[in-house]
C-alpha cells in the first residue's frame, strides 16, 4: 500500500491511496483524479506492480507540468517587479513561494520513495523498475526547478524590500 499525491492544474495536491495485491491495483482517490489515473493504467499489461508504477509515473509527469505552469507565473511575477510594486503583488509572490515550497517538499518525499536501495523500486522488482526510475528522474527535476523558482521569488521580494527602504 502506498499513499501518493497527484498534482492538479492549480498545483494543489490530491491524496491517492494505492493498494497492490494479487487481484490487481485498488485506487482510492477523489473523483477529479480518477480520469487521469484510469488513462494511465488502462494500457498497462503485466503485473499489478506495473499498474502502480504507471500511476506513480503519471504523478511525476503531473509534477513536471505543474512546475512548467509555476515557472511561467514566477517569471512573470519577477519581471513585473522592476519598480515599486503593490502589496497585492508582493502577497502574490509570497503565495507562489509557499506553493513552490510545499510542492518541493511533496515531490522530495515521492523521490525518496523511489530510491534504488530499500525503496519501492527494490520492493516491486524488475517489472516496474523502468517506470519508477523515470518517475524518480522527473520528481528530481521538479524538485530542483521548484527550489530555483523559490529562490528567484525570494530575491524578487528582497529587491522589493530594498526599493521600499530606499524610497522611505
Amino acid at each position: 500500500s502506498v499513499v501518493a499525491f497527484a498534482t492538479d492544474e492549480l498545483g494543489r495536491s490530491i491524496a491517492v491511496q494505492l493498494h497492490v495485491g494479487d487481484g490487481g491495483v485498488l485506487v482510492l482517490c477523489p473523483e477529479e483524479a480518477m480520469g487521469a489515473i484510469t488513462e494511465a493504467v488502462a494500457p498497462v499489461d503485466g503485473e499489478p506492480e506495473d499498474g502502480l508504477a504507471a500511476v506513480l509515473l503519471l504523478f511525476a509527469q503531473q509534477s513536471e507540468q505543474a512546475i512548467q505552469r509555476l515557472s511561467t507565473v514566477a517569471l512573470a511575477l519577477d519581471q513585473n517587479t522592476t519598480g515599486l510594486t503593490s502589496g497585492a503583488e508582493r502577497r502574490a509572490i509570497s503565495r507562489a513561494r509557499v506553493q513552490l515550497f510545499s510542492l518541493q517538499q511533496l515531490w522530495t518525499a515521492h523521490r525518496s520513495l523511489l530510491v534504488d536501495d530499500g525503496g519501492l523500486v527494490e520492493m516491486l522488482g524488475d517489472a516496474a523498475e523502468r517506470r519508477l526510475r523515470h518517475a524518480r528522474g522527473l520528481f528530481e527535476s521538479s524538485v530542483t526547478a521548484a527550489g530555483q523558482l523559490y529562490a528567484l521569488l525570494g530575491d524578487t521580494l528582497s529587491r522589493q524590500a530594498t526599493v521600499i527602504s530606499e524610497r522611505l
